[in-house]
């Protein structure tokens, strides 16, 4: 605005001076022009007096009397045109007149005048006739400089006034400019009423005070509901974070400082480390920046939450994270609950019992001989007292979920050992299905509960073998490496996708339920499996792709 304002202020100026130029320049041709014909009429009329009253002598006086007096050119013309006296020339030498406008109008009108410039546009001539009695004109001429070369003349002087002006209308202009603007750049738009200021300004100043009391209302009712939201949020048992991509706090309540433990008050702007060093809590925000939805389960206190991380997604990219902390405690004493039952009808408990049920039915059918019937109720009866034993170690793991482990007793046991009887036990099964059960490495000693390790290594053989292909194979090992003996048991199966590795463990869960119906699997062979794991303190690791077998390992510490 000021720019424009100051270039049309000097604009106007300079226009100013050129059309004040053009117009004193037309003045003075026309001032100019008037002068010279009202000499040239005064002088024709003298002129005129002198012939009417000398006669023709005068008209030699003037011829002879040219140099002298510089008296302007005087031509006497007859009616027909003929030059009959010429004091410049010889009136011999001199074309007819009769075509030159201002002697036809003398002759009509007793009075003609005219003007006319030379071939170089470097003189002017203006001339005035008159017709006199006896019929003949009189033609008085005065040659003078041409007007428009005097004007060119004078357009230096013109074009150094016009930059004079133009410097004064600059430091003018800028003077102006400033004068003009200060009132504005000095509004309080804040309160635009009370400005004192050009009434042009006045209707854009009153909207901007309307604008500002809905501004003003406007911000109220969001400040009104920022803190109902805020008093929600921080009144709320869930925790809440927002974190920029950066992983930088933008707003946590107190709810989630408290979950964590947090020491201060406010995190605001501090990176989420500063709360927390949680690895699950480090997985699901990378996890988050990555763009994906992620879930984890930490423990914490003795509670347990469920750490739920949104990405906060713009234009596809991923500018911050939402995350969650739900208490999830009430929900894990209800899954207690559920263990509990599941302990009950596991399905572990079909295996003896599908023993004796063969056993029974082979004497049953008459198929024993007399002598071997006593080695067969034997036989019933061992499976029977297995049965009772794998009931009564998995009320212990039950227990053990419930934190009451004294009942397990530790002893010194050897992984080779157990695997040996754990591959005699389901010899059998495995023959069903022409599957070769294989026993490699040397003896482990740790230290354990051998009612949970034989479990252990009869659930992982046992699915190991119902998961398998006909003519398949089922090789168990146990080594030594570093400070570790460790337990592996691989097969040639189905294997497992790598979506469902991550659930396998899950109490209940089952990848393919209509074959686990044809199995009897319930889905808590592996809950057992990793329950054991964790109270012996050990590692378990998962290899597997579909239709290409499992390989687990199980790390015990020396």
């Amino acid at each position: 605005m000021r720019q424009k304002i100051f270039v049309s202020m000097v604009a106007l100026a300079i226009t100013a001076v050129l059309i004040s130029s053009a117009l004193i320049f037309g003045l003075m041709y026309t001032r100019f022009y008037k002068s010279m014909q009202d000499e040239l009429r005064k002088e024709a009329l003298y002129v005129q007096t002198a012939i009417e009253s000398a006669g023709p002598e005068y008209l030699a006086q003037v011829q002879n009397n040219i140099s002298v007096n510089n008296l302007n050119r005087i031509t006497l013309i007859s009616a027909e045109g003929t030059v009959l006296f010429d004091n410049y020339k010889s009136a011999t030498d001199l074309e007819n007149h009769l075509d030159r406008p201002e002697i036809q109008a003398a002759l009509q009108q007793g009075t003609g005048e005219g003007t006319r410039l030379s071939g170089t546009m470097s003189a002017q001539t203006f001339y005035y006739a008159i017709l006199l009695k006896d019929g003949s004109i009189l033609r008085v001429a005065n040659t003078t400089d041409s007007m428009i070369i005097s004007i060119i003349n004078c357009v230096p002087y013109v074009l150094g006034f016009v930059v004079l002006v133009s410097l004064a209308a600059l430091g003018l202009a800028g003077w102006q400019t400033r004068k003009i603007i200060k009132p504005i750049n000095k509004l309080d738009l804040e309160n635009p009423i009370s400005n004192e200021t050009y009434d042009e300004l006045s209707p854009l100043l009153n909207r901007i005070d309307k604008q500002n009391h809905q501004i003003r209302l406007q911000i109220a009712e969001l400040e009104s509901q920022k803190t109902k939201l805020t008093t929600i949020i921080e009144n709320t048992s869930e925790g809440l974070i927002l974190l920029n991509n950066q992983a930088n706090i933008l707003s946590i309540n107190q709810s989630a400082i408290r979950l964590f433990g947090g020491q201060q008050t406010d995190y605001t702007g501090q990176h989420i480390f500063a709360l927390s060093r949680n690895t699950e809590l480090q997985q699901i925000i990378s996890e988050a920046e990555k763009g994906f939805r992620s879930e984890k389960l930490i423990s914490h206190n003795d509670k347990h939450y469920q750490l739920i991380s949104n990405p906060v997604i713009d234009n596809h990219k991923v500018n911050g994270t939402v995350l969650l902390i739900i208490d999830v405690t009430e929900k894990q004493a209800v899954e207690q609950m559920r263990r509990e039952f599941s302990a009950n009808v596991s399905h572990e408990l079909k295996t003896p019992l599908q023993s004796i049920s063969g056993y029974a039915e082979i004497i049953k059918n008459g198929l024993v001989k007399e002598e071997d019937t006593m080695r067969f109720i034997e036989k019933i009866y061992s499976e029977a007292q297995t049965l009772i034993l794998l009931v009564n170690n998995i009320m212990k793991i039950s227990r053990l979920d419930e934190g009451g482990s004294d009942d397990f007793v530790k002893e010194e046991i050897d992984l080779y050992s157990i695997a040996k009887e754990i591959i005699d036990r389901l010899a059998s099964q495995a023959a069903q299905k022409n599957i070769k059960l294989m026993l490699k490495g040397e003896p482990a000693i740790i230290i354990g509960v051998k009612q949970l390790i034989e479990e252990m290594m009869y659930n992982l053989c046992d699915n190991a073998i119902k998961y398998n292909v006909a003519d398949g194979e089922v090789t168990v090992s146990v080594s030594t490496e570093n400070d570790h003996h460790i337990l592996e048991i691989s097969d040639t199966g189905i294997g497992i996708n790598e979506k469902e590795q991550k659930r396998i463990f899950e109490r209940f869960y089952r990848i393919d339920k209509s074959h686990s119906k044809q199995t009897g699997g319930t889905g808590l062979g592996l809950s057992i499996v990793k329950h054991s794991v964790a109270y012996h303190k050990a590692r378990i690791e998962l290899t597997s792709k579909e239709n290409s077998g499992t390989i687990v390992r199980l790390y015990f510490k020396k």
